[in-house]
């Protein structure tokens, strides 16, 4: 999974007429394109355990709830980059309500298009939400709250230096296989 462009709008633009301040990322997933969060192994209950503000997200169901059940019965990781960009801007105290995820009609290709308040945190979340995604798919250990911190000095309030002890980058050992079978 690349980012293949990012771009910052901030005006009229074909996304939206209402919203104009907006991410634009065109992303290639390769050949994890093939594979609906339905079917990798543990995907579902990873996101839940690392994002569980993520329940607030409707997506097209309308209702609460609805994007996890969505990521439990099998969408494209890239609607699921679209979810984790806006929500840790949410976190971090931004409103990223509007977000769309469109195939680019090349295998693997979506635009994945998100609101943002302040653009530096809004491309901040952008690359975040891809390595998210991509550290839940290797089964690695995620620390969301440096990113949260990250994105709350861009916000532009003054926060304390201090963050968390530690990081850890060992990759947290895979108890079972990725993809399920079939």
């Amino acid at each position: 999974m690349k980012i293949i462009s990012l771009k910052i709008l901030s005006g009229s633009n074909q996304w939206s007429v209402s919203n104009q301040r907006l991410i634009e990322m065109l992303i290639d997933l390769d050949v994890l394109d093939k594979y609906p969060t339905n079917k990798i192994c543990g995907f579902y209950t990873r996101l839940k355990w690392l994002m569980p503000s993520l329940y607030r997200h409707s997506c097209s169901n309308g209702y609460p709830g609805g994007f996890l059940q969505s990521v439990k019965t099998g969408i494209s990781l890239a609607s699921v980059v679209e979810h984790i960009a806006r929500e840790l801007q949410c976190l971090a105290g931004m409103n990223a309500d509007f977000g769309i995820t469109k195939p680019t009609g090349k295998q693997g290709e979506y635009y994945i298009v998100f609101s943002y308040q302040q653009p530096a945190a809004g491309k901040y979340a952008a690359e975040a939400a891809v390595n998210v995604t991509s550290a839940i798919l290797k089964e690695d250990f995620y620390n969301i709250e440096k990113d949260l911190l990250q994105l709350k000095l861009l916000r532009g309030d003054k926060y304390s230096e201090a963050v968390t002890a530690s990081f850890p980058t060992e990759a947290v050992k895979p108890q079972y296989s990725m993809l399920q079978a079939g």
